[in-house]
């Protein structure tokens, strides 16, 4: 089965390729989102509190 050989290696390089493209992308984004999850933590805690 070299064509089936062929594929999963293809979409193993193409995995490998999106992942160090990523790598940037999630340096750059995680700052934000663990801003946006320190915020609605800080809502949900406000709101149980009653002091919205």
């Amino acid at each position: 089965m070299p064509n089936g050989l062929n594929l999963v290696a293809f979409y193993f390089i193409r995995a490998i390729i999106l992942s160090f493209w990523a790598i940037p992308f999630l340096i750059k984004i995680a700052p934000l989102i663990m801003d946006n999850f320190k915020f609605s933590n800080a809502s949900i805690k406000n709101g149980l509190d009653g002091t919205v």
